[in-house]
């Protein structure tokens, strides 16, 4: 058990429940939805010969077009060997270019009608095996946890 901000004695399973029951999941799963559409659209404009900063101004350029531009992150764009940073990792002075037969990571955060949204995506550009098995060991990881979470209904902490 630990201290609420009131003072009052409760478990963390209880102030998730308490936040839970908050929260509009009919909206938050348009908002998800939303999100993965915009995905699925900026992912198109993924071509050869662009660099990450040029993406990540036609993400927030297609963003303001959709209204949508507020963020709870700016975009994350990764091309190559970019694509094994972390969130943290800062790249200074290098601007990758999309090749050929090439890998990138997009991952976005728009807030929509004052919630937050998320979504990310490995793609790969080309004929490249070991860039599509990437992509696919991505997706199923993807699936295991989103699994996980549909058959368990686990607490953040859990």
């Amino acid at each position: 058990r630990v201290e609420s901000v009131a003072g009052m004695d409760v478990c963390p399973q209880e102030q998730v429940a308490d936040y839970a029951a908050l929260q509009d999941k009919a909206a938050n799963q348009r908002v998800s939805d939303l999100t993965h559409t915009l995905l699925a659209e900026v992912a198109t404009f993924l071509v050869p010969g662009m660099t990450e900063s040029a993406m990540a101004r036609r993400i927030a350029d297609h963003f303001e077009q959709c209204d949508r531009v507020a963020y709870w992150h700016k975009p994350y764009v990764r091309f190559g060997r970019h694509t094994t940073l972390n969130f943290y990792d800062v790249v200074k002075n290098e601007d990758l270019v999309l090749g050929d037969m090439d890998i990138a990571y997009l991952d976005i955060g728009p807030v929509i009608d004052g919630i937050e949204g998320d979504a990310g995506q490995t793609y790969v550009i080309g004929e490249n095996a070991d860039y599509q098995n990437i992509q696919a060991c991505c997706e199923g990881l993807y699936q295991t946890g989103l699994d996980f979470w549909r058959q368990h209904n686990p607490t953040g902490n859990a």
